[in-house]
């Protein structure tokens, strides 16, 4: 007969494909369930208020026009519509292919069954079809995966967000086909079922259902062929009546799906109902639509008069009680049972083979009790507003005496039990063959030798020759060597013949009184045994255990037990290698939704079950993620005892004192809370390597992966604790640097102690997720659009910590003294912030942290100097003129008519001054820290980097390999051999009509009235507390400004307050004034020439000499 799924049968490969498409299909729904943009929910009256204007529904259709000139003709909504777009439009164009390709899997199926219809397919019309066990499976299957989708689709993506989300396709793709848009807004406009809000329509899904119209005659016979038989073939193996409503239950599943297609039985069909409610609802009546997604058909049913009488009929109270209190009562015997067959040495080779019945009896019944109490003593994810169903489910749970605990022990035995057995029948089928080649070779040899017995040679066997038995046992040695070596009938009943006379012939001749006769007789017999041992097992035992143990009805369920299952293994860590049968069970579920991928060779086979493998996968560290916090727990008190409990070791010490650093309670207690956490980790290591779907689960990876997850939990904590304080909080920072500098050493202390107990890398895992954690925080800092501004709410504790250290130098109450690298407190005149500050930062964050705070630095520098550019632009008409020829009586107008001007530069100028210079203390320290750790490392780096220059100077080509350039900067930043000051924040900062050099040096003009010279310093500071200025940061921000300009602005801007100097200070002479504003300016070029490495001798060709040396000898 021909196969029906051959490859060039055009009819069944079409719609094998539709079949294979309509799983794919299933799994994206449920893989962008999880990734639906927030902010499309629209599930707080602040989102509601802020995007109501930008994230519409259907309405928007009705004033398009009207609201697109509403958003176009207002900035900020133009700006909020271009971020969700910028943001989402990626996503939002996957969620409309996938409604589109649940579109058109009814278009291509309402094709397929035209065509059906037309005859467009040699030899196959549906009834064909249906008459094939492949084919009615497959075409049941397409209806019902249509059905599956819309509900799936409704359940994790409500209407409301399928319509803003069509919407929004709409409005931001115009360069992507739409030729669809109109239908497939048509079939997933919102039904009224709202799964949050419990809402449902009376009669959901019918109208849903019926919104793109399909074949009646093909809904028809869909229903009838899943109401009529049994088209997996489950009753073959399940074949006690009472386990009819598991052998169906698959079925049951596609028929209430499809009987939503035919309403018209559910209302008023009373006979036929009663006729499916008996069949497939006897005793139960919650079903997993798809992948456990369960759903009440009581619930579902109650507006459908016929399907409510009918199912009201067998799901009565009084059924309930008895069936499910006789399902409760057998839970306690079947653990007792699977677990006797568990234990060490009962389950061998021999044993399975001559009890397979009644071991897939066993797991039969188990996986049915399983099935029926997991369903439904628990809530259903489809919501349930019936009050019968609580009712129910209430009787359930009494009736059984419900123990979720009992039912997981019952649960792991199986699993347990199920994993051995496919495991021994895999090895007996792979070795069928051997094993029978064997066994016939030693009945063989056994039965020659005793025919050799017979001849009387042997007299230390004291056998009498009997010529008869010698001819006779040497014919049975024939037919055994007769045997064929493929096992076939004929065989099987030549070899229970031979068994048969083997066990006659001992009754006669006296047989039965040599020892060795009848041990020659006994293996002979065995081995003939093991011959139809052997030729019993069939690939078939295996089928059917794969069958009963199907667990895909669970997928969803299962997590209700996950706190179970980490309870026990708080109880007993051991448990977790036993967890690894009831993983492998879970992982079996896979296979349903991926067998007709697989038999349609399509493309989504590895997406598909790459999706399922990666959501078990996360299910199984979600499980066993308790191991890891558990292991936390007990870290954290090693490292409250190491770090606070016991006392330092000294390099000596004292006999008299060594009482006193022994601590013996503490290192007891230290040593009992190392042996717990290594328990907890032996119990995860022990579950061996393990394939998930297409996943391989490594056990030591899955606890390194915890361990970083509790680690960035308990680290992070600690930052934002001490990195982010309350603003009642009274510590300074240096108390919390210090605090949380002790925190981190805590940890890392414990970890390194304790990595070899638990057989973990833990210095590797904590320099990893420490540099994790604090690189994220930088990144949530970082702004594509905006930058990192200085003021407002910080996005995490590395902001808040960066903005902190701002406040503290803040030039109103703080100035800076440049020989003493410090900044000092402009009233008490003590250090606020200095290299100790910066060593206790390195302690607190370390490296990575500080890198980090240089980043953020950088990208304030570049906003700040972005903003000014913006602000030059905008004002500089009032210096448009030629600043380079202004006379010095005008220098004092033109400053008096841009004051403000002049003032917001400044003001500019000095915060990125103070930026440059915490910026040069974080290299400094950087490279302090490089030189102590990794010399060696700090010496190639500077000597490659002095290499690399001398190449591009010296080379004659323009060729450069920036590759090389990036990564030698990566090393360079990170151990501090940088030099901030030179470094270019933004390109082309020139404004047009604006020189920088003489606009910037007028600025510095305008601020002399407001400094003064300190004597004991030389540098330039404030003459009033509170003011916004200092000379030297002011003066870091003017020399960085110059920077980003051209060249000749720095000597553009020497050369104006050179003049300014020489003018000025002719001016006072010669009214016998001090010079001091001259003397001023002429102290800040010296400070320029020293900090810059500006050539004093150019200065000094500029300035004359006298000058210089009166502003040293002021």
């Amino acid at each position: 007969m021909r196969v029906f799924l051959a490859e060039d049968n055009l009819c069944a490969q079409n719609l094998l494909k539709i079949v294979s498409h309509g799983n794919a299909i299933l799994a994206e729904i449920l893989r962008l369930k999880d990734h639906i943009p927030p902010v499309y929910l629209l599930d707080s009256k602040e989102l509601q208020h802020q995007y109501q204007d930008v994230i519409l529904d259907f309405s928007y259709f009705k004033l398009s026009e009207a609201q697109e000139k509403k958003i176009s003709s207002n900035s900020k909504l133009q700006d909020l519509d271009d971020d969700l777009k910028e943001k989402h439009l990626d996503l939002i164009t996957r969620f409309y292919l996938l409604f589109e390709n649940v579109y058109q899997f009814i278009v291509d199926l309402n094709c397929f069954v035209e065509q059906l219809h037309d005859g467009a397919f040699i030899q196959q019309s549906m009834d064909t079809i249906l008459k094939d066990t492949e084919g009615k499976q497959l075409l049941c299957e397409s209806l019902y995966l249509y059905g599956a989708m819309l509900l799936l689709c409704d359940l994790y993506i409500s209407g409301v967000v399928r319509e803003r989300l069509l919407v929004a396709f709409y409005r931001y793709s115009t360069n992507q086909s739409q030729t669809n848009v109109d239908d497939v807004c048509k079939l997933l406009r919102d039904t009224g079922y709202h799964q949050t809000q419990g809402k449902r329509p009376s009669d959901y899904p019918v109208e849903y259902f019926s919104r793109v119209p399909i074949h009646p005659e093909f809904v028809e016979k869909v229903v009838s062929k899943l109401r009529t038989e049994d088209i997996y073939n489950q009753l073959t193996v399940y074949t006690i009546p009472e386990h009819q409503s598991s052998a169906l239950a698959p079925q049951a599943s596609m028929l209430v799906v499809c009987l939503f297609f035919a309403p018209h039985y559910l209302h008023g069909d009373l006979p036929k109902m009663r006729e499916i409610i008996d069949k497939f609802f006897p005793s139960n009546w919650i079903i997993p639509i798809y992948m456990g997604v369960t759903m009440n058909v009581f619930d579902y049913w109650e507006s459908f008069k016929a399907a409510k009488s009918c199912l009201a009929n067998t799901c009565n109270n009084k059924m309930i009680k008895e069936i499910f209190s006789k399902r409760g009562n057998s839970v306690p015997l079947l653990i007792t049972k699977t677990q006797q067959l568990l234990k060490e040495g009962i389950l061998t080779d021999d044993f399975v083979l001559d009890n397979i019945s009644k071991i897939m009896n066993l797991i039969l019944n188990s996986n049915h009790v399983l099935r029926l109490l997991l369903l439904h003593s628990t809530d259903v994810i489809f919501f349930d507003n019936h009050r019968k169903s609580k009712q129910l489910r209430d009787l359930v749970i009494k009736e059984t005496n419900y123990d979720p605990s009992q039912l997981l022990e019952l649960l792991i035995s199986t699993a347990e039990l199920e994993l051995k057995v496919r495991e021994f029948l895999k090895k007996l089928l792979g070795n069928r063959s051997q094993s029978w080649n064997m066994n016939k070779n030693i009945a063989l040899e056994t039965l020659n030798n005793l025919s050799e017995l017979f001849t009387g040679n042997k007299t230390y066997t004291k056998v009498v020759q009997n010529d008869e038995l010698k001819v006779w046992f040497e014919n049975i040695a024939n037919q055994v060597s007769s045997i064929s070596e493929q096992i076939h009938p004929k065989s099987i009943k030549k070899v229970t013949r031979l068994i048969q006379v083997l066990d006659e012939v001992e009754e006669f001749h006296g047989i039965k009184s040599t020892s060795a006769v009848v041990q020659l007789l006994n293996e002979t017999r065995e081995a003939l045994r093991n011959l139809l041992r052997t030729a019993s097992l069939k690939e078939d035992s295996l089928v059917t255990l794969e069958t009963v143990a199907d667990f895909s009805y669970a997928w969803c369920t299962i997590d209700l037990y996950t706190k179970y299952m980490q309870k026990r293994i708080k109880e007993n860590p051991s448990i977790t290698s036993r967890l690894r049968a009831l993983f492998l069970k879970l992982a079996s579920a896979m296979e349903i939704p991926l067998l007709r991928i697989n038999q349609a060779e399509s493309e989504d086979l590895v997406s598909v079950s790459q999706y399922y493998s990666s959501e078990l996968i996360k299910y199984i560290q979600k499980v066993l993620q308790i191991i890891p916090e558990m292991v936390f727990s007990l870290v954290e008190k090693i490292i409250e005892l190491q770090t606070w409990g016991i006392k330092e070791m000294p390099t000596r010490i004292d006999k008299e004192k060594l009482r006193d650093y022994a601590q013996l309670d503490q290192r007891m207690e230290i040593s009992r809370l190392t042996h717990s956490a290594s328990t907890f980790t032996t119990g995860i290591l022990d579950m061996r390597s393990t394939l998930v779907g297409v996943i391989r689960v490594d056990p030591a990876e899955l606890l390194e992966e915890g361990l970083l997850k509790e680690l960035d939990k308990h680290v992070t904590g600690k930052f934002v604790e001490f990195l982010e304080p309350p603003a009642k909080k009274t510590d300074n920072l240096l108390v919390r640097l210090q605090k949380l500098a002790d925190s981190m050493e805590g940890y890392k202390r414990s970890l390194e102690y304790i990595q070899d107990y638990i057989n973990i890398h833990g210095l590797r895992i904590w320099q990893k997720q420490v540099s994790t954690i604090i690189n994220e925080n930088v990144a949530k800092e970082v702004s594509i659009r905006k930058g990192v501004t200085m003021h407002g709410p910080s996005a995490s504790f590395m902001g808040s910590l960066a903005k902190q250290i701002v406040q503290q130098t803040d030039a109103r109450s703080c100035i800076y003294i440049n020989v003493c690298a410090a900044w000092y407190d402009v009233k008490t005149n003590t250090e606020v912030v200095n290299n100790r500050t910066f060593s206790k930062l390195n302690d607190a964050v370390g490296v990575v942290g500080f890198h980090g705070l240089d980043t953020l630095y950088g990208y304030m520098i570049k906003n700040q100097l972005q903003q000014l550019q913006l602000t030059i632009q905008a004002s500089h008409e009032k210096f448009s003129a030629n600043l380079k020829n202004i006379d010095l009586k005008e220098i004092e107008q033109t400053i008096s008519k841009g004051h403000k001007f002049t003032q917001q530069i400044s003001d500019t100028l000095l915060i990125v001054g103070e930026l440059q210079l915490l910026r040069k203390h974080i290299a400094y320290q950087l490279n302090t820290s490089c030189k102590i750790d990794s010399a060696h490392l700090e010496a190639s780096l500077r000597t490659m980097n002095e290499c690399l220059i001398n190449e591009i100077k010296n080379s004659r080509t323009s060729k450069l390999d920036l590759t090389l350039i990036r990564e030698l900067e990566e090393y360079l930043v990170r151990c501090g051999l940088v030099e901030p000051f030179e470094k270019v924040y933004v390109k082309n900062m020139e404004v047009l009509g604006v020189d920088m050099g003489y606009l910037l040096a007028i600025v510095w003009i305008a601020q002399l009235p407001k400094l003064q010279l300190c004597t004991t310093t030389g540098d330039l500071i404030a003459k009033k507390h509170g003011e916004n200025i200092d000379g030297y940061p002011l003066l870091i921000g003017t020399y960085t400004l110059l920077r980003q300009c051209k060249v000749e602005s720095i000597d553009l801007f020497i050369d104006y307050l050179c003049r300014f100097v020489k003018e000025t200070t002719s001016n006072k002479i010669k009214s016998a004034e001090t010079p001091n504003e001259g003397l001023f300016v002429a102290r800040l070029l010296q400070i320029f020439c020293e900090t810059f490495n500006y050539s004093i001798r150019t200065l000094e060709d500029k300035l004359p000499l006298m000058l210089l040396t009166s502003v040293a000898q002021k």
